[in-house]
């Protein structure tokens, strides 16, 4: 007994320990008293003052970084534990070594190769909340400097949160008894290796390539407990609930997959129980407006509509350019008021999203994509742009499939020309970015590490096999096959789910309804998001082929139901 409670113990004071420690060695990175440097957006209102958003940035970090710390510290623990599975603690291990020396021999190229990051970073160590790429990314950046005071911890983390999402998958699919006849699945996880973009998102701290782990992590969760009937104890469910409402959160798309796989989960495994029903919805609801809050504060004191708005570009400036497009219905003319009323017309059309950007920094809005349109012109202009829209349904699906395939790199997006004598609007200028280099450029150490021969060579080397691989698959179309096989695939196996219904078998009827869920996540992107980033579908790719991977059994299956602890699904 005294041993036991001396391991407890022991589990509880190093995390917290950790904890306390950050609140000094943190001070080597953050800059508590430097935000003028870098709060390029402007004001729209005072109802948030500055020192409201420091606190909130800061407590948001500090809670962030206590949950990633007893996290990391409980990972130790069970990778110290003799009954821990010896292969999964192995592989696993090995695979991160590998991964984590690669990373380190290439850092900081993993950090500024995405110029995004530098924004959130010089917000983030300024304890400043960076709205635009998401408060809650520029706040898990400064968290991760409480975890360890250094920039490459945010990519160490990235890098452990991923592996650790790829390893509950790999160990989910060991220990299954659903799998026990082809436990042999478990090692086609390993294609994720050899997936195109598998180190972007191993390694880049955008918010779409943290997006894959969470993804892949919750979904793997829901569609093993659905399928093994698996229980959870009611702090472990509240757990997964407040987690599905931050997944639903932190990407807009993330909505889908947050609410309609807590949704299924709740319902197949919890249903004989209407209390814990009714209780996890409201704890999902609470959970889901308190996430939302923060991003609101950015929306009421900087930005508006701004972020819908910048997502309408590539379809209006082929609205406006498109010789056919359908003006003529009424009220048009007030419509194209309404989108002039947001940059001028011509500069849409000749620049489409850079024309906005071009306008805005010709205002003097160093934050070249802060309109400091007020809610009224914000609202009118979404207003005309969905009208438009509507009475150009053709033009409208076309920009978005052709922007898919871009995404797939299957072919160029579908870009109208223009044809007007030109606006005369001068580029705009990168200081944001630029501070963020210089930022990074600060960084004790930095030149040292980067200026010793051998390990640039090496890091060379490793840039040299992964473009080799990126090449390679563009030039096969071997990326966009594979994705279109993934869908193709996706749309056979609920085929197959539906006929099973049919025919009185439900033993995959969850993990098919969890396919249909990824599938509408797709479709929300393909149809709503300017779709020509291909970081948007990293959470798809790789999460559909761990969604079709775990209905391997059902396929493999030669009559009969599923059996799983001692009874049928």
């Amino acid at each position: 007994m005294e041993n036991q409670a001396k391991k407890i113990n022991i589990r509880l004071i190093l995390p917290i320990v950790h904890i306390a420690l950050s609140f000094f060695y943190e001070r080597l990175v953050l800059k508590f008293h430097d935000e003028a440097a870098v709060a390029f957006s402007v004001p729209l209102n005072d109802t948030f003052s500055t020192s409201f958003e420091k606190i909130l940035c800061y407590v948001m970090a500090k809670i962030m970084a206590a949950v990633i710390i007893f996290a990391l510290w409980k990972l130790f623990f069970i990778i110290l534990d003799k009954k821990t599975d010896r292969e999964v603690k192995w592989v696993f291990l090995g695979i991160f070594a590998v991964l984590a020396l690669a990373l380190i021999i290439r850092w900081p190229e993993v950090f500024t190769r995405g110029g995004d990051n530098y924004i959130p970073y010089s917000y983030a160590i300024r304890l400043m909340p960076e709205f635009w790429h998401s408060i809650w990314l520029s706040s898990l950046y400064t968290a991760s400097f409480m975890v360890f005071p250094h920039a490459i911890a945010i990519n160490l983390l990235q890098l452990i949160s991923f592996v650790f999402a790829w390893g509950y998958l790999y160990n989910r699919i060991k220990q299954s008894p659903l799998f026990e006849k082809c436990k042999w699945v478990r090692f086609l996880t390993f294609f994720f290796l050899l997936f195109r973009d598998f180190w972007l998102v191993a390694t880049n701290p955008e918010r779409a390539e943290y997006n894959v782990a969470f993804t892949l992590l919750f979904v793997t969760v829901v569609t093993m407990d659905i399928a093994e009937k698996k229980k959870r104890s009611a702090a472990g469910l509240a757990g997964l609930t407040v987690f599905a409402a931050f997944i639903a959160v932190f990407r807009s798309e993330g909505i889908v997959i947050g609410t309609l796989g807590f949704v299924l989960l709740v319902l197949f495994v919890y249903r004989d129980g209407i209390k814990r029903i009714l209780g996890s919805f409201a704890l999902f609801a609470v959970a889901f407006f308190v996430f939302s809050l923060p991003a609101k504060v950015g929306e009421i004191k900087y930005y508006g509509n701004d972020y819908s708005i910048m997502n309408t570009f590539p379809n209006m400036a082929n609205f406006l350019n498109y010789p056919g497009t359908d003006l003529s219905y009424e009220g048009a003319d007030k419509d194209l008021e309404a989108i002039a009323g947001i940059a001028p017309l011509e500069a849409l059309k000749e620049y489409g999203t850079n024309g906005y950007r071009r306008y805005n920094y010709a205002e003097g809005r160093i934050d070249f994509n802060q309109s400091c349109a007020d809610d009224e012109t914000g609202n009118a202009y979404m207003s005309a742009y969905r009208r438009i829209a509507l009475h150009n349904p053709m033009l409208y699906a076309k920009t978005q499939w052709t922007g898919f395939l871009q995404a797939i790199a299957a072919r160029s997006a579908y870009v109208e020309p223009y044809r007007g004598p030109g606006c005369g609007l001068e580029p705009y200028g990168w200081e944001m970015w630029d501070v963020g280099l210089q930022d990074i450029n600060d960084i004790p150490g930095r030149y040292r590490w980067e200026n010793i021969g051998l390990r640039s060579r090496i890091a060379d080397l490793l840039r040299s096999v992964e473009q080799l691989n990126i090449d390679l698959q563009n030039r096969l179309y071997l990326y966009t096959i594979f994705i279109a096989l993934e869908i193709i695939l996706s749309i056979l196996l609920i085929l197959k789910t539906l006929v099973s219904v049919i025919k009185k078998d439900y033993s995959c009827l969850c993990r098919g309804l969890m396919l249909c869920v990824l599938d509408a996540y797709l479709f929300l992107m393909v149809v709503m998001i300017p779709t020509g980033y291909h970081m948007y579908f990293h959470a798809y790719i790789f999460v559909m082929f761990a969604a079709e991977l775990l209905l391997i059994p059902s396929l493999l299956k030669k009559g009969g139901k599923e059996k799983t602890a001692g009874r049928e699904i």
